[in-house]
């Protein structure tokens, strides 16, 4: 094998182990993203929590039930199913 064929596999190798960098940044980007948007649904949930058990606390037991069935987001009725998706 000529010296300039090792230089030319040698450039093929770097350029395969840079695009393996490349690929292994992109993957751990993707997984920062993800638990950025896993801690944020975690705080949402317990600010929900939070607010259900306030009224709970000062407006009885009733009305924390009626607040768990309306959409602390939008302000929508939740049916059962949905109301369940937030406070399990």
């Amino acid at each position: 094998m000529s010296k300039v064929q090792e230089v030319q596999d040698q450039e093929v190798q770097v350029k395969e182990v840079q695009d393996q960098e490349v690929q292994v940044k992109e993957v751990q980007d993707q997984e920062v993203q993800v638990k950025e948007v896993q801690d944020q649904e975690v705080q949402e949930a317990q600010d929900h929590n939070t607010r259900i058990l306030k009224i709970w606390k000062e407006k009885g037991v009733n009305e924390a039930v009626k607040q768990m069935f309306v959409d602390p987001i939008n302000g929508r009725q939740l049916d059962y199913a949905e109301m369940r998706t937030y406070y399990g």
